[in-house]
C-alpha cells in the first residue's frame, strides 16, 4: 500500500443542512407576507361600504357631496353616486367628494355612494343623505300701478337661480292663491295684474317661484298695494231717504229772499238705475221751512255734473200761482263708501219768476232769486 495523500477537508453535513434551513425560512417568510397582504386586501371580497356620507353645501342647482376615504380593506376603485335610486356619476378611488349639478331648485334627493373594485360593490348604506337645494324666493317687490279694479306688481326673480317656470301670486294674509302667471317678462322684469279687487282697498301680497320639476321657493316678503279710487264722475248720487241741503242767497229781488239769507231744507235724490251713475229724480224745496211748494225735477247726469229744470208754482202774484222756472245745478266733489257713492256735492238753485198781470191795475214784475247750495258739511262754493 502506497503512502498516504493530502489531507482533505471533511464536509459537514450540518453545514449543508444550514443552508437549506435559511432557503426554506425565506420561503416561509414570503408565504406568510403573501398570507397576511392578502388577508388584509383580499381582492376576492367586496370594498367596505362609505362611512361619513354627509352633504357638505347646497346651491339652486347643486348639492356637494363628502365621505371618509377607505382605512382598511379591498382598495377601492371608484365610488359610485346613486341619487334616488338611480347612479349619476362617479369618482376614482382616490376621491372623497362628488358634486351633482343640473338639479331643480328646491328639490328633494337622497344619496348613497356605493365603493365597486371591477365588478364587486360595497353594500348599501344603512343610512343614506338626504338634502334640498336651495331655492332662493323672488325679492324687490313692487307697485308698478293701480286702478280702481286692479294693481300691478312687479319683482327680481330668485338670485343664481333657473327661470322659474311661473309664479304665484298670494295673499299674505291667508296664503291664498290670487293668480299664477308664467312666461318670457322680456327685459323688464316679471310683473303681474292682479284683477277683481275693490276700489280704495289694501292688500298684502307674496309671490312665490315655481320649477316645473316639483321645486317651489319660500314665499317672497310681503307687499302692501292699494287700488285707486274711481273718479267722482264715476260716483253715484244716491239720498233716497232725505239729504240736508244748504242754502246761502247770492242775488235776489224778492225782499223775503235777501243776499246772505241762509237756511237748510231737506232734498231727496233717487236714481233712476239700481247700481252705478245714472240720472237722478229730484223732489225738493226752495224754502225756509219744509211747508213750502215742493217740486220735482229729473237731473241729466253728465259726469260729475248734474242739470235740470222743471216748472213749479213756487211764487204767487196777487192770488194768482205764478208758474216759475226751476233750475238745479249739482257738482259731486267726494265719493266714498262700498258703492262709491256721492259724499259731497256743490251746486245752484235758480227760481225765475215771470212778468205777472192779474189785472186790475195791479201787477208783479219778473223776479229771479239765485242761491248756492251744498250737500251737509260741504262748503257752498
Amino acid at each position: 500500500m502506497g503512502p498516504p495523500g493530502p489531507a482533505v477537508p471533511a464536509v459537514s453535513p450540518r453545514g449543508h443542512g444550514r443552508r437549506v434551513g435559511v432557503v426554506a425560512v425565506l420561503v416561509v417568510v414570503l408565504v406568510a407576507s403573501l398570507v397576511s397582504g392578502l388577508l388584509v386586501w383580499a381582492p376576492w371580497k367586496p370594498p367596505a361600504t362609505p362611512t361619513g356620507l354627509t352633504v357638505t353645501s347646497r346651491t339652486p342647482t347643486t348639492i356637494t357631496l363628502s365621505w371618509a376615504p377607505r382605512s382598511t380593506g379591498t382598495p377601492v376603485g371608484r365610488y359610485v353616486i346613486v341619487r334616488n335610486n338611480s347612479e349619476v356619476g362617479s369618482v376614482t378611488g382616490s376621491e372623497t367628494s362628488f358634486v351633482d349639478s343640473g338639479l331643480t331648485p328646491g328639490g328633494s334627493y337622497s344619496y348613497e355612494v356605493v365603493a365597486a373594485r371591477g365588478s364587486k360593490r360595497s353594500a348599501p348604506q344603512t343610512h343614506p343623505a338626504t338634502a334640498n337645494t336651495t331655492a332662493p324666493s323672488p325679492s324687490a317687490l313692487k307697485q308698478l300701478a293701480a286702478t280702481p279694479e286692479s294693481v300691478t306688481i312687479g319683482w327680481a326673480p330668485p338670485a343664481d337661480s333657473p327661470t322659474p317656470d311661473e309664479y304665484m301670486i298670494l295673499s299674505a294674509t291667508d296664503g291664498t292663491q290670487l293668480a299664477t302667471t308664467f312666461g318670457d317678462f322680456g327685459s323688464s322684469g316679471p310683473a303681474y295684474q292682479i284683477t277683481g279687487l275693490d276700489f280704495g282697498s289694501t292688500y298684502s301680497v307674496q309671490v312665490e317661484a315655481v320649477w316645473s320639476a316639483g321645486g317651489h321657493s319660500q314665499p317672497s316678503s310681503a307687499l302692501e298695494v292699494t287700488t285707486s279710487n274711481p273718479p267722482v264722475s264715476q260716483a253715484r248720487l244716491d239720498n233716497p231717504d232725505g239729504a240736508s241741503v244748504k242754502f246761502t242767497v247770492t242775488a235776489s229781488t224778492f225782499t223775503n229772499l235777501p243776499v246772505g239769507k241762509t237756511f237748510t231744507n231737506t232734498w231727496f235724490l233717487t236714481p233712476t238705475c239700481q247700481t252705478g251713475p245714472c240720472n237722478v229724480t229730484l223732489d225738493g224745496n226752495f224754502h225756509e221751512t219744509a211747508d213750502g211748494v215742493p217740486f220735482q225735477l229729473t237731473l241729466t247726469r253728465h259726469g260729475a255734473v248734474y242739470t235740470g229744470q222743471t216748472k213749479a208754482e213756487l211764487s204767487q202774484c196777487g192770488s194768482i200761482k205764478v208758474s216759475d222756472t226751476v233750475k238745479v245745478t249739482i257738482t259731486v266733489k267726494a265719493a266714498g263708501g262700498p258703492d262709491w257713492t256721492a259724499s259731497r256735492w256743490v251746486g245752484t238753485i235758480e227760481d225765475d219768476s215771470p212778468y205777472t198781470d192779474p189785472g186790475g191795475a195791479y201787477y208783479c214784475p219778473a223776479g229771479k232769486t239765485i242761491a248756492s247750495i251744498s250737500s251737509a258739511g260741504a262748503p257752498a262754493t
